[in-house]
């Protein structure tokens, strides 16, 4: 596949492709696939699953040398999409050029997911200016309408056509950006209205499990949404005047809530960055979260948005613990709110991949060991004290340390695994709950008469 030049090590390349059944889509991504893997570069395929199992089958042995992602869950909330598919697989990487096939735009799409695609698409020439990346976009043009075919070629620089790939005159990212990222249209059902300050910050977890409650949502959604409405409340007292205002109201599909202060921000990546990766500008928010009604998926949509400042603990000092992380998670699990609970329910098999500086620590450890391995849960938040025990809000807010729940001040995990393969400084266990790129902490022996 030729170029308009071969590109530099730390040269981000962003591609488009148009195709319109499995030959035209397996003719433009296999290749790309075996000229990553041929080169050793890291590769990682995320699309929707009859298109990701069309390119593994090709593939076929070779496919065992790649990362795959479902991208109907992975990215089934486009603001996951660039923090915790895209950036997660290159920073696993830091020191090679990486290669994706990501296709976050398929037929099915709602309207407000694709305005929220759309700009993603466009900050992802952002995220990745000057990273050693080729990220390469199957759009199918069979399914997709003229003008969402039309804002691709604004959103990509480079269009792959056959056997060439050529610069794309209309290239406009900013412009897709400003056309997208407008104030949201007001709601025509009724809606319910909370407005809040620091005194009366607690009444919006209230607030938000009486609407999800009565909208029918699972526990555990429920729970979801109020942890991302009450951390977008938190940021609005911290960062955005010291008060904001929370509306919820079901559509056909959804339970909306939306948070209103008056901040703003300007920086484009605010919100879609993995996090210190990028230095925010200002904070405040302007979010919809949407967990959908029970029986279909969920996703948030809204404008961009920066984390929740607040945090339950004082300042760092010098005398704190400082850790260091000794390896990684490899696993098929890539969504934290999609994976179990615990171990013996249903986790799969998984990788710990160690740094290897520390591989004479991991001389004595056997096929057939009983560990337990210390992860940093670094998804979770810190600023939280007091959980509905496993999501279920009918059953009293308990204390943290009284649960296993992930949020607490110090998101350690703790994970009683089975050793299955020692390969150098990679060991394969049983039954591990951590998602794909949890940094490792340590592993220790279950001793004798354990539990």
């Amino acid at each position: 596949m030729s170029a308009p030049a071969g590109p530099t090590t730390a040269e981000f390349r962003h591609e488009l492709a148009f195709y319109t059944d499995a030959a035209s889509l397996l003719a433009v991504t296999v290749p790309f696939v075996r000229a990553g893997l041929a080169a050793g570069d890291p590769v990682l395929v995320a699309t929707p699953g009859p298109q990701l199992a069309l390119i593994r089958a090709a593939l076929g042995a070779a496919g065992d040398a790649v990362g795959w992602a479902d991208m109907t869950e992975a990215g089934r909330n486009p603001g996951r999409i660039i923090p915790c598919v895209l950036q997660a697989f290159a920073d696993r990487h830091p020191d090679r050029r990486v290669r994706i096939i990501g296709e976050p735009i398929w037929a099915g799409r709602t309207a407000e997911e694709y305005r929220a695609c759309a700009q993603h698409e466009a900050a992802i020439n952002w995220a990745f200016a000057g990273r050693a990346a080729s990220i390469l976009c199957p759009y199918d043009a069979g399914r997709l309408g003229p003008g969402v075919l039309a804002e691709a070629r604004c959103t990509h620089p480079l269009l792959v056509d056959g056997d060439a790939c050529r610069r794309i005159a209309g290239y406009s990212p900013a412009a897709v950006t400003e056309r997208h990222n407008k104030p949201l249209p007001a709601p025509a059902e009724p809606v319910a209205v909370l407005r809040y300050d620091l005194d009366t910050l607690p009444q919006v977890r209230r607030f938000v499990a009486e609407q999800a409650l009565a909208a029918g949502l699972a526990a555990d959604r429920v729970a979801d949404l109020q942890i991302a409405v009450t951390e977008l409340a938190t940021n609005s007292v911290a960062h955005a005047g010291g008060a904001g205002t929370v509306q919820a109201w079901c559509t056909d599909r959804h339970l909306v809530c939306e948070v209103h202060d008056d901040g703003w921000l300007a920086d484009p990546l605010a919100g879609a960055a993995r996090p210190g990766t990028r230095r925010h500008r200002r904070a405040g928010t302007g979010h919809r979260a949407r967990p959908v009604r029970p029986g279909a998926g969920a996703h948030h949509r809204g404008r961009h948005h920066g984390p929740a400042a607040h945090a339950a603990g004082g300042p760092m000092t010098g005398r704190e613990p400082a850790l260091r992380a000794v390896g990684r998670v490899e696993s098929p699990l890539t969504d934290p709110a999609a994976a179990p609970k615990q171990g013996d329910e249903g986790a799969p098999e998984a990788w710990l991949v160690f740094d290897a500086a520390y591989a004479p620590a991991l001389d004595g450890l056997r096929p057939g060991a009983d560990v337990l391995v210390l992860t940093w849960l670094d998804r979770a938040r810190r600023d939280v004290l007091a959980v509905h025990p496993r999501g279920d809000v009918t059953r009293p807010e308990t204390g943290v340390f009284a649960t296993r729940s992930p949020h607490r001040p110090n998101p350690i995990g703790l994970h009683r695994v089975r050793v299955l393969d020692v390969d150098g400084v990679r060991l394969r266990v049983a039954d591990l709950e951590a998602v794909d790129g949890t940094p490792v902490l340590d592993v220790k022996p279950v001793l004798d008469g354990e539990r």
